[in-house]
């Protein structure tokens, strides 16, 4: 029988939740909000693309399960602990907080029968 490991792998403690008041906002941070995200390898995927295109905090939702469960950090390769995550009680409060306290820019992703092409949407119009 083949193992993938023997003993421990790693250990790691799960950072301190973050506070919006210890985050330096800038005018060009970039969050992504999560929502919705059941499935602990498809959190850990994400994270780990978040990072890859230079994320500065990721919004975990109520609907969305921990980015620190095994195989989230696993499928993150480890990129989890270099994000800022900021666990989000009622996400549509904190959008809204960040679109008016804070100005950002809200862009939402969703497939459906009448979804644009993200490669067709003029970002630079936005900034």
């Amino acid at each position: 029988m083949d193992l993938i490991h023997q003993g421990i792998m790693a250990c790691a403690e799960i950072p301190h939740a973050i506070l919006f008041e210890e985050f330096k906002m800038k005018s060009k941070n970039i969050f992504v909000a999560l929502d919705g995200i059941a499935n602990s390898e498809n959190m850990g995927v994400i994270i780990r693309d978040c990072s890859a295109f230079g994320v500065d905090c990721i919004l975990v939702g109520e609907n969305s399960c921990s980015p620190y469960l095994r195989r989230a950090v696993r499928n993150s390769i480890g990129t989890v602990f270099d994000l800022k995550i900021f666990h989000s009680y009622n996400l549509y409060e904190t959008l809204n907080m960040l679109k008016y306290k804070f100005e950002f820019k809200i862009f939402a992703a969703e497939t459906n029968i009448n979804s644009l092409s993200i490669s067709d949407i003029k970002f630079s119009k936005f900034l």
